[in-house]
């Protein structure tokens, strides 16, 4: 035995795992208290802000309902008699006993009325009456909540800022609403006690002794608070930003340290018509206690299952190992014999010291099997060897029928083979033979064609060439004959010559007139007349010359373009006429070859024609004999298989007794002997 139980196997490993699962599971609640504090942290901080954005929402809507109330009062008195306050007290007292929010309604006159006050007696500018109709000696218009109204207009309502009623002394906002009473500005005014307010906030709270909410304006001033030295005394204000450090600006939830010392979270709602900041704060604890008691429920799950997974390894790890014991239990009682004096340090020196017990004890066993193995396996492999060797033999005459059996089909695929491409070859050849044929005659077409093609390109030619060579001659005559026009400028420059003389004796013959007075007037009227006609000869001298310039270009454009056409003739149209008649002397040489090589093709196919149908007949006789080869072949082949089939059968059974001995050489061979 060994001397303590945490020696054993068994201990170990359930120590192991135990601390294993523990760890696991501690991480894992760890995870989960981190997500936990996170999510619970996140979604109070939600309903925080919520709450805070709801309950602003919900003095806004107090407030402009107290905004339609003075809308409805005004809508009530703007059509009364402005010189009769009295009548209008009344409608503010029968108001104001249906609104038990406002602590006092007024009405408020401009300073353009003048009245004698009943409590004084004087003369008084301005006025305001209460809706019990006390007179009230001061002038409204001086007031920031008469001018607060007037800025609002007449369609909007202003609501001030805390502060010391000088009638009541209590803290006040004032809600102001501007109207007009027969042409007369005056105010419609409610005082609202901010304990109303401080009575509507509280009743937001659901835990007055961890949740607190209080008001301020915009600027940060306080309306309403839980602490009463922050609240408004006298001319005294409380600017919250000054009593602790908070953020008035943050949309988000955040932390601060309040007046009381405790650390809150908190969320601040704006209400939307006057710009005042709803704060409502929230003891962190009670959000760490929220946090705490998501998480019992998972440690108390996570302790579960340790225990769980404690008792279940405990029950799996005895099963496991129950063979182990067995084993020791085995070696102990038919090996061993008598274990009980022997002490060990743990189990795995007693287990190593029953192994080697057990090795020691067949050792001698499998020697002696290891031995008599040897000796069967000797002489099964000389049995084995003499029916391998028939066995062999039968297969190498096996083998041999079957490779002649195979020759024998490999020689007659052959010979079909042959003799269906001697066939495709037959085939080939006569179509050969029949397109030979074909292009013998199309050969003689094309000559035939060729034969009256060639002698027509050549007198084409001819009759080309004798034309440009007319025309070359006549074109030359006719630009030599053209030059006749340079003689028409010649003369007319003369006669342009002899108009001028002409024009030259008129003017002499019209100065001598003119020298001969009265005897010299009809010659001086022929005189004018031979130089009229003398100008109308130079004139149409002029457009002779004109008309001969414009036909010498003409003529010289024409000589230019037709030198042209006949180096065009010359160069291009004869020398296509001199390839046109080569090609056709090339096509008729060429289809007197093909119709040579025709002639010949035929003359050859004829003669393999015959040489394949004799290669056919010999195909036939080899046919005929591989048939007979194949029989026989046949005959001997299903001898050597039944021969063959008894020598395997002798060989497996002799292969099984071998395997066996081999099976059992290989198991003591495992104890490495």
């Amino acid at each position: 035995m060994y001397k303590q139980k945490l020696g054993s196997i068994d201990s170990k490993v359930k120590v192991s795992v135990i601390v294993f699962v523990s760890l696991a599971i501690v991480l894992i609640l760890t995870i989960m208290g981190i997500s936990i504090r996170k999510s619970t942290l996140e979604s109070s901080q939600d309903a925080l802000k919520i709450k805070a954005k709801d309950n602003a929402e919900i003095i806004n809507d107090w407030i402009i309902n107290q905004g339609f109330i003075a809308e409805t009062l005004k809508n009530q008195i703007k059509n009364m008699d402005y010189e009769q306050p009295e009548e209008i007290v009344k409608v503010l007292a029968d108001n104001k006993a249906s609104n038990s929010d406002a602590m006092e309604y007024y009405i408020c006159y401009d300073h353009d009325y003048e009245h004698v006050n009943a409590d004084t007696g004087e003369n008084q500018v301005g006025a305001a009456w209460t809706s019990g109709g006390a007179d009230i000696p001061i002038d409204p218009t001086e007031r920031p909540w008469y001018q607060s109204a007037v800025s609002a207009g007449y369609d909007s309502f202003a609501l001030s800022d805390p502060y010391v009623d000088v009638v009541s002394g209590k803290v006040v906002v004032s809600l102001s609403k501007l109207v007009e009473i027969e042409g007369h500005e005056a105010v419609i005014l409610f005082d609202i006690d901010t304990t109303t307010v401080l009575d509507k906030l509280n009743s937001i709270i659901s835990n007055p002794s961890t949740e607190s909410v209080f008001l301020t304006t915009a600027e940060g001033m306080v309306i309403s608070h839980p602490n009463p030295e922050y609240l408004i005394s006298g001319d005294t204000s409380t600017i919250l930003t000054d009593k602790v450090k908070i953020n008035l600006a943050s949309t988000d939830v955040s932390k601060f340290k309040d007046y009381d010392g405790k650390t809150k979270y908190v969320a601040i709602g704006e209400v939307a018509h006057t710009g005042w900041k709803l704060c409502i704060a929230e003891n962190i604890s009670v959000i760490s206690n929220k946090i705490r008691n998501m998480l019992i429920v998972p440690v108390i799950l996570g302790i579960i299952i340790i225990v769980i997974s404690i008792v279940y390894l405990s029950a799996l790890l005895k099963k496991q190992l129950a063979p182990m014991n067995n084993m020791k239990k085995f070696i102990n009682t038919n090996i061993v014999r008598d274990n009980s004096k022997k002490v060990f340090n743990n189990e795995v020196e007693e287990i190593s010291y029953l192994i080697e017990v057990l090795q020691n004890s067949f050792i001698g066993t499998i020697k002696e099997t290891r031995t008599k193995t040897d000796t069967i396996m000797g002489d099964m492999d000389s049995t084995t060897d003499l029916i391998n060797v028939m066995s062999m033999s039968i297969v190498d005459v096996s083998d041999t029928i079957e490779n002649v059996t195979e020759k024998t089909n490999s020689q007659t695929t052959s010979v079909e083979n042959i003799s269906k491409s001697t066939s495709e070859i037959t085939e080939a050849i006569s179509s050969l033979t029949e397109e030979a044929s074909n292009m013998s005659v199309r050969s003689d077409e094309i000559r035939a064609k060729l034969k009256n093609i060639i002698p027509t390109i050549i007198k084409n030619k001819s009759n080309a060439v004798e034309t440009i060579n007319n025309s070359r001659s006549n074109l030359e005559k006719a630009i030599e004959e053209s030059k006749i026009i340079e003689e028409i400028d010649k003369v007319s420059e003369s006669i342009q010559g002899i108009a001028g003389q002409t024009n030259l004796l008129a003017l002499n013959a019209s100065i001598e007139a003119a020298r001969a007075g009265e005897a010299g007037r009809g010659f001086a009227v022929v005189a004018t007349e031979i130089n009229q006609l003398s100008s109308d000869t130079s004139n149409e001298i002029d457009k002779v010359k004109n008309l001969t310039n414009r036909v010498t270009t003409a003529v010289n454009s024409l000589a230019n373009e037709s030198n042209k056409i006949l180096k065009f003739l010359d160069e291009i149209v004869i020398k296509d006429y001199d390839r046109l008649e080569s090609m056709s002397n090339s096509y008729r040489e060429d289809s007197e070859y093909y119709s040579e090589v025709s002639s010949m093709l035929t003359e050859k196919t004829d003669r393999a024609l015959k040489d394949i149908s004799t290669v056919n007949d010999a195909l036939m006789v080899i046919s005929k004999t591989q048939e007979s080869i194949f029989e026989a072949m046949q005959t001997a082949s299903a001898s050597t298989q039944e021969l063959r089939a008894s020598g395997e059968d002798i060989a497996g059974r002799a292969k099984g007794v071998l395997d066996v001995t081999e099976n059992l050489k290989s198991t003591v061979g495992r104890f490495g002997l």
